[in-house]
């Protein structure tokens, strides 16, 4: 996992490619140039998006369907 998994780029914040600097200023002149409502909204965004995708609910239904899925895996194989 890491930051691309994560953050949609142009949504909930700016994704560059390790190394590229340039396209890093870019990025963080960008959103310091959103003003404070267009931060407002890709903070909303960032916050609405991680709290659906990793908060407990969605993060437990994941973990369950894995285990559900080995568990029928190893019972047909029985």
């Amino acid at each position: 996992g890491g930051v691309r998994e994560i953050v949609v780029d142009g949504v909930t914040g700016v994704v560059v490619a390790p190394g590229d600097v340039e396209a890093l200023a870019n990025g963080m002149y960008g959103l310091m140039t959103l003003g404070a409502e267009g931060l407002e909204k890709v903070s909303k965004a960032a916050r609405t998006d991680v709290e659906s995708r990793f908060s407990a609910a969605p993060v437990m239904a994941a973990w369950d369907g894995l285990f559900t899925s080995v568990l029928k895996r190893r019972r047909r194989r029985q």
